[in-house]
């Protein structure tokens, strides 16, 4: 099963933005994300995000 990345979203709620990418997988751990989800957010460019709205507006991962 894979995720998009819109399916992180909720996870991320109450992170406070910009974050890095690796908050950002902390911040979903925290909150329950699957594994699915956490490999997705791996996928993405190790740079900080300044919205949620910037991440997942790329390209959807493989």
């Amino acid at each position: 099963m894979t995720a998009d990345l819109s399916a992180a979203r909720p996870y991320l709620k109450g992170l406070d933005f910009p974050a890095s990418r690796q908050a950002m997988i902390r911040h979903a751990l925290r909150n329950g994300a699957d594994r699915p989800v956490l490999d997705l957010l791996r996928t993405l460019p190790d740079t900080d995000y300044k919205t949620s709205g910037e991440f997942t507006d790329l390209p959807d991962r493989p």
